[in-house]
Parts: C-alpha cells; sequence; structure tokens
C-alpha cells in the first residue's frame, strides 16, 4: 500500500527473451502484456475503455470493469481477498500490478452473459460479438485442454477456472443442454466447494427447465424416512423435477397410501405400485416411465376378504390345497372351511366383499390353508402367508406348529388367530410389503387442481377402465323361469314380417362347466304349450297345426362340451359359437348358437343368446306371406341370468 505501480511499458521493458517456449509448456505472463500494448497502441485507448466500448457495453455487463487501482465506489462494491482458511488478506488484495493478468472485476452474471453471448455464436443462434467460425476456431482444443477462449474438457465441454490471490473462480458450461453456472467466491483456492457448487448449478437448470416431474406423496410420518431424501437426490442428478405433496393439503383418489409416488410427462401419469421402501425398484419405475407412459387400471376381484383402512384397501384371497395324507378327499370339507373363513373374518377384521376394486398403492395378501388327513379322521391345519410382491417365498407359516380339528371344524380359531398375528405384522409399514393408509377423512382434490394437470387427449389415451383377474367358472348353473318371471325366449320373422313374433314364458336351464372352467355344455328345455304370440288365434294355430304340442310337448336345444374362448372375468362379456342341436316335433335340427356370456358378482351368469331356424326346413310349410328370403328366417333371442347350484334357491 503506498507503493507506486509500474506502467505496462516499464514492465515489458523487464523481460528478457530467451528463445521460443514449446507449446506443450503452456503460455507466459509476458505474452498477455505484450498482447495488451497492441491492443493499446492500435485503439489508442486504455484497455479498460476499449473493453467497455467492444464487449461490455454491446452485452449490457454493467459490473464488469478493468482496474488496478480501485475508486472509493468501486472499493466499496467489490469483494475483499481472504486465505483459503478464511483469515483477511491485507488490505483486502483488491490492488493488482498488471491490467492484462488479473484486473479484471466482474459478476457471475456478467460472465454468464458473456459465456452464454460466445456459445449462441458458436451455434449461429446470434450474430454477436464473434463470428461462428472464429468462435468455432477459438474453442479448438490448442494443447492440453485449452482453448483461446475457454478449456475444453474430455467429454467436449466448456469450462474455465482459477484463481488470483484472495479469489477463487469456476465456470462450466454445457451448450447442449443450454446452460451456464459460475461461481466466484473471496477465498483464496477454495475448489472443493466450488467445482460441486457449479456443477449443481447445471443440474438446476436441467430441472427448471424439466418437463418431467416426480410427485412425492406424503404424510407427516413419511418425512423423516432417509429413502425420499436419496430418491429426491437420485431425480436431482437426472434433471427431474421432484414436489412434495402432503395429504394435509387434499390428494386425488388414485392415492389410497402413503409414502406414493408419481411420474408425470406431457406424454402420460404413472402411480408407482412396488415395494415403497425399494429405492431400485422406484428408480426403475421411473425409467420405465420415461420410455414408455404407463397405463393406470383399477383391478377389480370378486368374492374376497377386504380390510379396509381408511382410503386404501387389503384384499386376502384364500386358497385351500387339496389334503393330504390318510384317505383324503378331494377337498377340504365345507364342514371345516366355512367355519375356518368365519373365524379369519371375525379374527382378522377382513370381511368377505362381493367386490373389491384395488389401486396402486392398495394391497393382495395370499393365504394358502394346508390339511394333512390323520388315521383318526381328524385334520392337522397350517398356513402360508405371501406378499403380493414373491409368490414362491412365504412371509410367515405355521408348518411347525399345526392345529388340529374334527371334521366338524372345531378349534379352527386358534389357527386364525395366529393368521391374524402374522398378517398384523405383514401390515406394518416399516415392513416393506404395506405403505401405511390415508385415512378417509383427507380431502379428495383432482390432479388438476393440485397442478398436476394433463392434457385431456394424454388421459384418455392412458385409461384404463379397470382390470379384472380371472376367476373360476366351474360346475353347475342354473336357470329356472316360470309364467311369472319375464320371459327369456323371443322369436320372430324379420322385418317387415317381424308383427309375426312370440316369447316363451317358462324355461329349464342347465350349464356344467369344467373344473378348470375351459369347456361348458348345456341343455335349454321348454314346455311347447307355454309359448304365446300376438293373438290367441294364431296361438291356437302355431300350437296345433305347426307345433303340435299335445303329441311333442317338450322342445330342446342340447350342446355338448364346448372349448371356452379366453378366461372369465367378472363383468366382462365371453363370446362363443356354439353348435347346438335343437329337438322339435320329435326332430333334431342343427343349429349354430352365438352365445355372450357374462360372469357376475356372487356366482350369476348373465346369457345372450341368438339363433335362426329355416322355417319350410324344420315344419315342411312356408312362414307368413312375404318375400322369399324373409318368410322361412326364424330368429331366436334368448335374454336370462343363470346362477351357481350351489347358491341357486
Amino acid at each position: 500500500a503506498g507503493a507506486a505501480l509500474p506502467s505496462l511499458p516499464e514492465v515489458a521493458r523487464g523481460f528478457r527473451f530467451r528463445g521460443i517456449r514449446p507449446a506443450a509448456k503452456g503460455t507466459e505472463y509476458g505474452s498477455w502484456v505484450l498482447l495488451q500494448l497492441i491492443l493499446e497502441q492500435h485503439y489508442g485507448k486504455p484497455l479498460n475503455d476499449i473493453m467497455q466500448e467492444q464487449i461490455f457495453k454491446p452485452l449490457c455487463l454493467e459490473n464488469s470493469f478493468y482496474a488496478t487501482e480501485l475508486s472509493p465506489a468501486q472499493a466499496a462494491a467489490a469483494a475483499l481477498g481472504h486465505e483459503e482458511d478464511g483469515s483477511n488478506l491485507p488490505g483486502g488484495y483488491q490492488r493488482y500490478l498488471v491490467l492484462a493478468d488479473a484486473g479484471l472485476w466482474t459478476t457471475p452474471q456478467d460472465y454468464v452473459r458473456l459465456t452464454q453471448s460466445l456459445l449462441q455464436s458458436l451455434a449461429g443462434a446470434t450474430d454477436g460479438l464473434l463470428r461462428p467460425e472464429t468462435v468455432q476456431m477459438a474453442m479448438a482444443e490448442r494443447y492440453g485442454h485449452r482453448s483461446l477462449l475457454f478449456h475444453i474438457s474430455d467429454s467436449g465441454l466448456p469450462y474455465w477456472g482459477g484463481n488470483a490471490k484472495g479469489y477463487y473462480f469456476t465456470m462450466q458450461a454445457h451448450p447442449e443442454e443450454n446452460w451456464v453456472g459460475v461461481v466466484m467466491m473471496n477465498r483464496h483456492l477454495n475448489w472443493r466447494l466450488g467445482s460441486p457448487v457449479v456443477w449443481q448449478l447445471g443440474l438446476l437448470a436441467k430441472q427448471w427447465r424439466s418437463v418431467e416431474r416426480l410427485g412425492i406423496v406424503l404424510q407427516p410420518e413419511d418425512t423423516d424416512l432417509e429413502l425420499i431424501s436419496q430418491l429426491e437426490n437420485a431425480a436431482f442428478v437426472q434433471g427431474i423435477r421432484t414436489e412434495r405433496l402432503l395429504a394435509g393439503d387434499g390428494l386425488p383418489a388414485d392415492i389410497t397410501a402413503t409414502p406414493a409416488f408419481v411420474f408425470q410427462s406431457p406424454q402420460g401419469r404413472a402411480i408407482y405400485g412396488g415395494r415403497h421402501d425399494d429405492l431400485a425398484a422406484i428408480q426403475r419405475f421411473v425409467r420405465l416411465s420415461q420410455a414408455s407412459p404407463r397405463k393406470t387400471a383399477t383391478d377389480e376381484r370378486t368374492d374376497v376378504l377386504t380390510l379396509r383402512r381408511g382410503r386404501q384397501s387389503v384384499i386376502l384371497p384364500l386358497k385351500f390345497t387339496p389334503p393330504t395324507g390318510m384317505a383324503a378327499p378331494a377337498a377340504l370339507p365345507v364342514a371345516i372351511e366355512g367355519p375356518l373363513r368365519r373365524a379369519l373374518a371375525a379374527a382378522t377384521g377382513f370381511t368377505p366383499q362381493p367386490t373389491a376394486a384395488l389401486r396402486a398403492q392398495d394391497r393382495r395378501c395370499y393365504l394358502d390353508v394346508h390339511a394333512y388327513r390323520t388315521e383318526s379322521g381328524d385334520y392337522q391345519l397350517t398356513f402360508a402367508l405371501f406378499s403380493q410382491f414373491d409368490c414362491h417365498t412365504p412371509v410367515a407359516t405355521s408348518f411347525g406348529a399345526p392345529v388340529r380339528t374334527g371334521p366338524d371344524g372345531e378349534n379352527v380359531a386358534a389357527l386364525a388367530k395366529t393368521i391374524a398375528t402374522a398378517l398384523e405384522e405383514m401390515l406394518r409399514p416399516e415392513k416393506g410389503l404395506v405403505p401405511g393408509s390415508l385415512p378417509a377423512e383427507v380431502v379428495e382434490k383432482d390432479w388438476e387442481t393440485l397442478g398436476w394437470g394433463l392434457d385431456e387427449g394424454v388421459i384418455g389415451s392412458q385409461e384404463v377402465t379397470r382390470y379384472a383377474a380371472p376367476i373360476a367358472i366351474r360346475g353347475a348353473y342354473r336357470a329356472t323361469l316360470t309364467a311369472a318371471d319375464a320371459p327369456g325366449l323371443f322369436f320372430s320373422f324379420p322385418a317387415p314380417l317381424d308383427r309375426y313374433s312370440g316369447e316363451v314364458r317358462a324355461l329349464e336351464v342347465a350349464y356344467v362347466f369344467s373344473e378348470d372352467g375351459s369347456t361348458v355344455a348345456g341343455e335349454v328345455t321348454l314346455p311347447v304349450a307355454t309359448i304365446v304370440t300376438s293373438s290367441g288365434s294364431l296361438d291356437t294355430y302355431v300350437l296345433g297345426d305347426i307345433l303340435k304340442s299335445r303329441k311333442y310337448p317338450t322342445a330342446s336345444l342340447v350342446f355338448g362340451p364346448t372349448p371356452v374362448p379366453g378366461n372369465w372375468r367378472t363383468g366382462e362379456p365371453l363370446a362363443m359359437t356354439i353348435p347346438a342341436k335343437l329337438t322339435i316335433r320329435g326332430k333334431e335340427h342343427a343349429v349354430r348358437v352365438d352365445a355372450v356370456f357374462t360372469p357376475g358378482a356372487a356366482g350369476t351368469l348373465a346369457v345372450a343368446a341368438d339363433f335362426s331356424l329355416h322355417f319350410g326346413q324344420v315344419f315342411g310349410m312356408d312362414g307368413p306371406d312375404g318375400p322369399e328370403s324373409i318368410r322361412n328366417q326364424l330368429d331366436f333371442t334368448a335374454r336370462f341370468t343363470a346362477t351357481a347350484a350351489d347358491r341357486a334357491r
């Protein structure tokens, strides 16, 4: 302080030429001094004036200047230099000997603008300070990682950095991702902080620009989970925006438990349905959703034990394996199975429900019950409890401690109590198998209200109304219709002869499905006398002259085992074409029946069937007066509901 600074020419006169320095060893201080002298001689102005005119003002860099001695106003605004340990340097180290070497004062924002201008010129986006070909030449590596403008990394990205005594600076740019990060600090050689921060600035820039979002849905008890911060950090590194959605602010009906994870992009929205404690699985879900938007679906199950916990549903499908042991029957006796089902409902809180619609955070707990028949005729019962994530390795078993019961099902409550204890342990959120339930009183808000709306076309392309798991249709189904019921079978000629029509007021229907539900056989019988038409006189003619009902009082339609083309699902129609034989007036006639079977809840089977007869061929006479192609076509339509034989009244 107080010493006179030499002029730039005086500094240059002190140089001694000792030959050409090899390029591999880099540049020397003297080169920049000489370059500054050439510029000042050419323009006839000091370097600061040249830079203000040629660069700073055109780019609106209002806080950039070259100065050896700071004015009082500049000194008040400038940072003070410090040692690496944070201690003050004498006088703040704001005084520099040579302008060209370390005399530039600037701010991070100004340096970002300068770098952006050069990168935009390189891309040809603007007519900036330099022509694109000039920037391209100036950013080519000359030796090491150096170019005339910046350093160039091994991956081809421009960067710059270094320190003047008491200060540290680093810049990183990514032309393809269109971001520039600059870190400046008034501490000597603080690269340990500067380098990580400048890269995190780039990640923040990617997040701000990202159209991909990861919603993390939480209740207060979830916020301290280590997995949440790990997931947020992983998303940050990938440039995915994250947002915490709190139950107290209201949540959509799709969310039934927490923690929940929602990925959304302009292509769609997906809700994670895997283990909520598996970071790797959640990250795979995100990557998969990025590659291909997931569909949304509701999984509908029928006739299951269900536990409602606020918004959340947990179902317990039961499987009673065929008994083993001494003279074991093919199935567990109903006298044992029935009491065990009731005991399970009482001990676990799971109640029988005809249907259950499951969403992403709802869960399935699978229970297998095994029975061994002893010589005395009693049964030893054990169980295996599985999660929906592993159908091979049980969560809990009682294989080492069977419960003994007689043929009347006594003592099954002891087994139910053991199962209830295992279930309670399995349902704890910290086990990772079932997330924490969401209280029913949480306000329901749609995604649009929460700022997570999507284009209606995208939502429409993602919607899947429901998924119904395959169900077992086996055994006998029956339907009995009397004159007191709505008619189940109708017939008519096609229009314009459809005025000749009628209905059958009584039917006996029997279907028999194979054990695996893959085939169906059936028989429909009807008393001919129950057929009615549009008028009494026509009834007399049809029943007497055409159908000869006194001689042939019964008609029937029979078909043998016919393959079922697909799986049975509750509420989903299954269409079949069935070759059948119609017996009428004592003679058989081959017909093809187009049938649709729709399984319902609680053992019902809706039936819709259509077939046609050639009137002349069956009855030996022409039909009513009309076009030939119509008068001989008699159409039949059946509509009724059959019920499983064990549930029929």
